[in-house]
């Protein structure tokens, strides 16, 4: 008797209410979260679409291109970032083809180590860029690579 009554009068509301939140809850998040794959294709913001793809992939804390690290000289962590790099200019405005940046993020590049397919190296990135994230870093190079935006 006792367990009746606790299932009719306290478990059974408490479910209710916990199905209903849940549904609520979930319903709410898939409308206002972002897909972080998603890119104009113009008018590309160097502070709102691609530094942040930097500071995640490429300059996080130990990874190859943060300040303390600077692989090649390139410190994408930096704001602005200096594209000089120690040898060549890694970006060079309005041309994609011509910066060494597009190339590192399409070509193959061997290294002591191997071939790495892309940038990030795949053995190294916590979440690798996306081929989103690529097009949208060449189309702001081809709109002339400002990071004052």
């Amino acid at each position: 008797m006792l367990q009746r009554v606790f299932l009719k009068k306290i478990f059974a509301p408490a479910l209710a209410v916990f199905i209903l939140f849940t549904l609520t809850c979930s319903e709410a998040d898939s409308g206002t979260e972002p897909d972080q794959d998603i890119f104009p294709e113009e008018d590309l913001s160097y502070n709102i679409h691609i530094r942040p793809i930097f500071l995640e992939d490429c300059a996080a804390p130990g990874q190859c291109h943060s300040s303390a690290i600077r692989d090649g000289g390139l410190d994408l962590e930096a704001n602005p970032p200096d594209f000089q790099g120690d040898n060549e200019l890694w970006v060079i405005p309005f041309r994609s083809d011509l910066s060494r940046l597009d190339d590192l993020l399409y070509t193959p590049v061997v290294t002591g180590g191997g071939t790495i397919s892309r940038m990030p190296p795949d053995s190294y990135c916590i979440s690798c860029i996306s081929d989103a994230e690529i097009e949208a870093i060449v189309t702001w190079i081809e709109e002339g690579a400002n990071t004052a935006n």
